[in-house]
């Protein structure tokens, strides 16, 4: 086994935690909004609700990845799409958030939280920061991970990627020498 097959697993735990990091700041993020200026539902700001799109699709994604890697679902070629997919998904939802980032968060109506705080602009710029920073690392992680795939593609494309590497080991090799 190389050492190529063997940081799957450190690789998809980095990536995971990641983007669940994102998804509970995008979900505090339109709950505070959603605190902050009022209940409709128009106030969302779409390109958070594409985060927290992204980032569920992608949670769901690990999960049932790391329940049955070695099936034909989960091949080489099959991931390789789909980690294109999330990583041209990341890539717009950071270019969209670093873009209205300035703009994001008008100046909050004079109000307070539930807790007894009062509202502020750096409440919702610094939510704002930290998912920019963590979706930029969502798409870095995924450009890693369709690397690795390329080098895992070496061992075939139909591939289950958690059999890739897997060292088969010949029956007849096991056998006593017949005298």
């Amino acid at each position: 086994m190389s050492i190529a097959t063997s940081i799957k697993s450190p690789l998809a735990l980095f990536t995971h935690v990641i983007v669940y990091g994102l998804w509970i700041l995008s979900i505090i993020q339109i709950t505070k909004y959603k605190d902050m200026y009022g209940q409709g539902v128009h106030m969302y700001v779409p390109v958070v609700v594409a985060i927290c799109t992204m980032a569920s699709l992608q949670v769901v994604y690990h999960v049932i990845y790391w329940i049955s890697n070695s099936r034909p679902l989960f091949s080489v070629g099959k991931m390789m799409v789909s980690m294109v997919f999330f990583a041209f998904y990341a890539f717009g939802t950071a270019v969209a958030l670093t873009v209205q980032r300035h703009d994001f968060c008008p100046t909050p109506p004079v109000g307070y939280y539930p807790t007894g705080a009062q509202y502020g602009v750096s409440d919702c710029q610094g939510v704002i920061r930290g998912m920019m920073g963590l979706t930029w690392a969502v798409f870095i992680c995924d450009l890693l991970y369709i690397g690795y795939l390329v080098t895992l593609s070496r061992y075939g494309m139909a591939t289950p990627v958690g059999k890739a590497g897997e060292i088969v080991v010949n029956p007849d090799e096991e056998k006593a020498p017949v005298h």
